[in-house]
C-alpha cells in the first residue's frame, strides 16, 4: 500500500488517483504522519460495502432465528423504555 502526505497527494493528484483506478494501488493519505484515510478503486469499495452488508443481514437472521416470539410495537415500546428507566414515560403517553 503506498503511504502518502496530504500534500504530496494534492500536488500529484491526477497521477495518483490515475494508479488508484487503474492499477488497483492502494493509498493510505496522512496528515502529520498519522494515517487520516484510504483511496481505494471504486470495485474493492463496493466489494468492501456488500461484504459488511452481508454481514449485517447474518445479524439480523441469527438475532430472528434466537427470538423466542414476535412483539408488538407496545411490547417493543414497553420493553425499550425499561431498559431506559422511562417507564413513568410510557405511563403519560398512554394516558394522552
Amino acid at each position: 500500500m503506498m503511504r502518502i502526505g496530504i500534500t504530496d497527494l494534492v500536488r500529484d493528484c491526477s497521477n495518483i488517483l490515475n494508479q488508484v483506478a487503474f492499477q488497483g494501488e492502494r493509498v493510505l493519505i496522512t496528515r502529520h504522519n498519522r494515517a487520516q484515510a484510504v483511496l481505494l478503486d471504486y470495485d474493492l469499495y463496493e466489494d468492501l460495502h456488500r461484504y459488511e452488508l452481508e454481514k449485517a443481514a447474518e445479524k439480523l437472521r441469527a438475532a430472528m432465528a434466537r427470538a423466542t416470539h414476535y412483539m408488538t410495537s407496545k411490547e417493543v415500546l414497553k420493553k425499550t423504555a425499561e431498559e431506559m428507566g422511562a417507564e413513568s414515560a410510557l405511563k403519560d403517553r398512554s394516558q394522552s
